[in-house]
């Protein structure tokens, strides 16, 4: 994570401070996209901050269902498979762990 970024807590909730915008997690996490673990809500946390396009925004690869932003993001090419990696469709396609992703 880069060092302007900071994991903060406010009222007890941790919100992500990117320096220039605050994203509250808890908002995030209550979209309308099905969530299954904390490790989809980071990696679409990552893609919103590289992309600056919000979640609900993000489309859809109709065959796979799988998230279209690589083409809108300047990541190497390891970011981009891990993020991919968290935020697949099929959540038993994703890391199962922090460690595994790291």
């Amino acid at each position: 994570m880069p060092e302007a970024w900071r994991l903060k807590l406010k009222h007890g909730q941790p919100i992500l401070d990117f320096g220039f915008w605050i994203l509250d997690y808890s908002t995030l996490k209550s979209l309308t996209r099905l969530w299954k673990s904390d490790i989809y809500a980071v990696g679409i946390i990552a893609i919103q901050a590289l992309t600056g396009i919000l979640p609900t925004q993000l489309q859809d690869n109709p065959e796979t269902g799988e998230i279209i932003w690589p083409n809108q993001a300047q990541a190497s090419p390891r970011l981009v498979t891990i993020l991919q990696k968290m935020v697949r469709y099929h959540y038993r396609d994703r890391y199962q762990s922090v460690t595994n992703s790291i």
